[in-house]
């Protein structure tokens, strides 16, 4: 019988699902879509019930049926999720509200010094999320008083596929200093000190510990059989970091999903699986720089809210949407036509931490299309991500970039790719195989003992056809004349969004 193995992700904007074979061959895969939440501005959440467990569920009864093979053929699952998020249930499992994800940047009023525990030294990333959790406790104090069980998006549905309560030392260190990093465990005292003493408290395993199976609703729900492991799982940017061939030191990635991101080798990435890697921090062995609230999801907005006629004429011409306007795009000069815009929609993270941050479009004028906002959207983000970068650089937070991977739906865009080399004069590396699901089917195969290391996967499972992407000096050269505007534009504008609260609306 033919060994079977299966990756489920879930992102911001969608869930997804790849099953392959012990030799890395894609037998099927499948993704569903789904809302963020954002009730106020700033808030980025998910109902946990439909987007954490259901959409899971239907993926992989989609990826049985698609590949017709027999349920007793899948030997392990693994999963993973967006990184960091946070969900809160009573003491059997039960969401007490929605689930906050990592693009979420409401603010609480007071800190841990106030609860007598000293944050952790990454409690200045944006990406931190105890924040949020002290934002419960101060807003939602009935709900608050009820939680029994912390969970992050991947650690929910591996606890409702087995009924384990366990969590990969990756992601709980995105909780620290509830957890502690050097003994792999949580800390009673610090839970308590902010209301959570009745907390139950997760087994810490390694990302690939697949000692629990399928349990019997579980099997029943999604058409497996209850001889199926699961992975604890661990977060998406490991198997993307996996899937754009990022392995040994020196090696960068810029990801273009939902929220932007770019992350440096400091060891080899398999130091993951090993011990607990607390991203940011001085030494650590992968080097976190810059984070953005919106890159590849500044597209989809666009397109769902200001191209629908452009949406439904792509349709007509039975063209990929993003494609068609691809091809518009890259006849308009660099630039976009004297177009520039800033894409802090949802806040700014990087380099000035800035919730109140939002989108500007500077230069309007009528003769300006729809392909020349679509054009400056993609130019902003690459802006964001150089001066981001520049200023982390300056201050020794990350090397000096060289050649970076791209990954993510963003990364898919040749011509997104080619602005992103001339505008940070890098050369960038694409592998359209590399999706997380790769990766994370190869992990799985790692959880059933099939591989006891990732050396096949880069030497057998990533397949060729990696694409490079060189700077063309000539618009290197514009672009600097482009950016510096942005630059210029940018500090007249930092530090003022905050006025437009006193303005009518929400």
């Amino acid at each position: 019988m033919t060994e079977l193995f299966i990756s489920v992700d879930i992102g911001t904007t969608n869930t997804k699902g790849a099953l392959m074979d012990a030799g890395g061959r894609l037998l099927s895969s499948h993704s569903i879509g789904h809302l963020v939440q954002s009730p106020q501005p700033g808030w980025a959440e998910h109902d946990m019930e439909q987007n954490w467990w259901l959409d899971a569920v239907r993926i992989i009864r989609r990826l049985m049926e698609d590949s017709g093979v027999r349920p007793e053929g899948v030997r392990s699952i693994m999963v993973s999720g967006m990184c960091p998020s946070i969900g809160l249930t009573d003491e059997e499992g039960r969401p007490l509200r929605n689930g906050i994800t990592q693009s979420d940047i409401r603010e609480p009023e007071h800190t841990l010094f106030d609860f007598g525990v000293t944050p952790w030294d990454h409690c200045e990333k944006s990406t931190y999320i105890i924040p949020r959790l002290l934002w419960v406790r101060e807003n939602e104090p009935e709900e608050y008083g009820k939680v029994r069980k912390l969970f992050y998006a991947h650690s929910y549905l591996y606890y409702r596929l087995t009924g384990c309560y366990a969590i990969d030392f990756n992601t709980a260190c995105w909780v620290t200093p509830l957890f502690n990093p050097q003994k792999k465990e949580f800390d009673p005292q610090v839970l308590a000190a902010i209301g959570l003493g009745l907390c139950e408290l997760p087994q810490v395993k390694s990302p690939v510990d697949a000692n629990c199976f399928l349990s019997e609703d579980a099997a029943e729900l999604t058409g497996l059989t209850t001889n199926t492991r699961v992975c604890v799982g661990t977060g998406d940017f490991y198997e993307s970091l996996m899937a754009a061939g990022v392995r040994g030191r020196g090696d960068g990635m810029l990801y273009f999903g939902s929220v932007g991101m770019y992350f440096g080798m400091a060891e080899d990435l398999s130091v993951f699986l090993k011990k607990p890697t607390m991203m940011g921090l001085p030494k650590d062995p992968i080097e976190m720089g810059p984070a953005f609230p919106v890159s590849g999801i500044l597209l989809e907005w666009f397109r769902a809210e200001f191209a629908k006629a452009e949406s439904v004429q792509a349709q007509n011409d039975r063209k990929n949407f993003f494609a068609w306007m691809d091809e518009k795009a890259a006849r308009l000069p660099i630039g976009a036509d004297r177009l520039i815009f800033l894409p802090h929609l949802n806040g700014e993270r990087n380099p000035t931490k800035d919730p109140h941050a939002r989108g500007v479009l500077y230069g309007l004028r009528l003769d300006h299309s729809v392909t020349h906002v679509y054009r400056a959207i993609m130019e902003s983000y690459c802006y964001s991500v150089r001066q981001a970068m520049e200023e982390m650089v300056k201050n020794g937070e990350v090397t000096p970039v060289h050649r970076i991977s791209v990954s993510g739906g963003g990364a898919k865009s040749a011509l997104w790719r080619q602005i992103t080399s001339d505008v940070l004069g890098v050369e960038t590396i694409y592998n359209p195989c590399g999706e997380e699901t790769l990766a994370g089917c190869y992990l799985a195969a790692m959880g059933a003992g099939y591989f006891s290391d990732l050396d096949p996967f880069y030497q057998q499972w990533l397949q060729s056809g990696t694409i490079k992407t060189v700077p063309i000096p000539a618009n290197e050269e514009l672009y600097d004349k482009t950016y510096g505007m942005y630059r210029r534009i940018y500090g007249c504008l930092s530090g003022t969004y905050q006025g437009l609260e006193a303005l009518p609306g929400k």
